[in-house]
């Protein structure tokens, strides 16, 4: 039987396993920041301004991070909460 699990299905911060998707922690980590800055208050510029200062690669693998890439991550917030949580993210412009 064929595992559903790809590289082609991987929300950044995850990595494929044997049966299932597992979390990157070197990308995890910057998800959480992402988290953190946003709910603090940062515009998406200033996560962004953040990011590249601290020279953290985005999922293409540069250093600069789109605004754009960042709203995607803050709107997918249930594939990076726990499933018990409950998240509730407004994505505004920055």
């Amino acid at each position: 039987m064929a595992s559903n699990f790809t590289a082609q299905n991987l929300y950044f911060g995850y990595k494929c396993g044997k049966d299932s998707y597992e979390i990157y922690e070197a990308q995890a980590a910057a998800i959480k920041l992402i988290f953190h800055l946003y709910l603090n208050n940062n515009s998406l510029s200033d996560i962004s301004e953040s990011l590249q200062e601290l020279k953290i690669c985005s999922p293409r693998n540069k250093i600069v991070w789109g605004k754009q890439i960042i709203s995607n991550i803050l709107s997918n917030a249930i594939k990076y909460t726990p499933a018990s949580g409950n998240v509730d993210v407004e994505i505004t412009s920055g």
